[in-house]
């Protein structure tokens, strides 16, 4: 209701509509997430299936990273991929700086398959017993492509999920687990970095420059802060435009005129704030809520997020039956509380809200498989008269038959 109000009221900014406005884009975009949201609490996996869909998810994170870097090394003479995948402005920013030798060429785009790859990590340690290998393995390729990228915000992601995880956990033996073995492993890493980052690349140094009492290169951390001043001048700016729609927020449509002007003064060296508003990139999920959206809407993001983490919270303490579906449902739950705090809190922005609908779609998918499971058992103790668990399959499958109650919603 938000959406369309906004929408109606300040332009859709779609030309089709007729009208002269941009950017109408993004609506298009939440009505197709709210749908697939609705349409996903229909859909019942096999925990198979959740298994292969969690890790191509993660493993497929790196076809943006890839792409840029094969346009960038190839000198911008392989291009033909970006008609399949939506290219990056960083990529030529990247290019630029790899002409000129600059220390700080970041591929900044590699922060995303940083995170995933420690999703990932968490994924497979939760309920594989002997996973240790293949969880360094990519607890380490999370930390080369945090420094690849030379952005803080994956590291500050990681540590989020790690204690976000830890919290969440309330099984004794997991801590009995992981108290000597990882905590030693931490306190070393640590220790490591510490002392001895200053002889680490710059983009590594600028990764890790928000670390206190970290030993990096001066300018390394100018370089971090830099933007992060660059940040501060925006929520300003934009904290500035709240009263103007408190009520009924500005939407997403702009003027292509005013892009045009503001993209100029980018493209010749400076970084426009005037830019960054008009585009509604403000760096800050909350300020982009109540800006683009206005009050209600604002009430309508954290209402969803609170009450999602309510839910979750009751659904964590539920006797599962799959170990595994238990373990995913934990990591999606810290995957969703580190999504909300490094990015709709500290540098992100009103589109990884549809990251939160995400994670809220994984845990309660796992949540409704194991709800078959447990009624599978029950159906094994008590046998009575039933139709296939499993929506188009058949007994011959492996799975036998279940209640004929339709899934439970959280």
């Amino acid at each position: 209701v938000t959406l369309l109000s906004t929408a109606f009221l300040r332009g859709f900014g779609l030309r089709m509509f007729g009208g002269e406005m941009w950017g109408g884009s993004q609506y298009i975009l939440y009505f197709i997430v709210a749908f697939f949201f609705l349409m996903a609490w229909e859909i019942v996996l096999t925990p198979r299936q959740w298994k292969i869909a969690l890790y191509s998810m993660c493993l497929l994170s790196f076809i943006p990273m890839a792409s840029q870097a094969l346009y960038a090394f190839s000198g911008g003479k392989i291009w033909q991929h970006f008609m399949f995948i939506v290219p990056e402005m960083q990529v030529l920013e990247y290019m630029k700086d790899m002409e000129t030798g600059s220390q700080f060429a970041r591929l900044q785009i590699a922060n995303i398959a940083s995170q995933y790859s420690f999703v990932l990590a968490l994924f497979i340690f939760g309920y594989k017993r002997r996973a240790g290998p293949v969880v360094c393995f990519l607890a380490v390729l999370s930390f080369v492509l945090a420094g690849i990228s030379g952005n803080r915000v994956p590291l500050m992601y990681v540590f989020v999920l790690i204690v976000s995880y830890i919290l969440l956990n309330t099984d004794k033996r997991f801590f009995q687990r992981i108290r000597i073995p990882y905590l030693m492993a931490f306190l070393v890493v640590l220790t490591l970095l510490l002392s001895f980052a200053r002889y680490l690349p710059m983009t590594f140094q600028r990764s890790l420059s928000f670390i206190p009492f970290i030993n990096v290169a001066i300018d390394a951390k100018y370089n971090g802060l830099a933007t992060l001043g660059w940040r501060v001048e925006v929520w300003t700016a934009a904290v500035r435009l709240i009263p103007h729609y408190f009520w009924l927020g500005r939407g997403f449509a702009f003027s292509p005129s005013d892009l045009s002007t503001f993209s100029a003064r980018t493209l010749s060296g400076s970084v426009s704030v005037d830019m960054t508003l008009l585009t509604g990139n403000y760096h800050n999920g909350l300020i982009n809520l109540i800006v683009d959206l206005g009050i209600f809407g604002l009430l309508s993001g954290l209402g969803f997020v609170f009450s999602a983490i309510a839910a979750e919270r009751r659904n964590l303490r539920r006797n599962w039956i799959n170990p595994m579906l238990k373990n995913f449902h934990r990591v999606a739950f810290a995957g969703f509380m580190a999504h909300f705090i490094v990015y709709i809190l500290l540098g992100g922005g009103l589109n990884h809200l549809m990251t939160l609908f995400l994670w809220v779609i994984i845990m309660e998918g796992v949540l409704r498989t194991d709800r078959q499971l447990e009624a599978l058992k029950n159906a094994a103790e008590n046998p009575v008269e039933q139709k296939p668990i499993w929506p188009g399959r058949r007994a011959s499958s492996g799975f036998v038959p279940a209640p004929s109650s339709s899934p439970t919603r959280s």
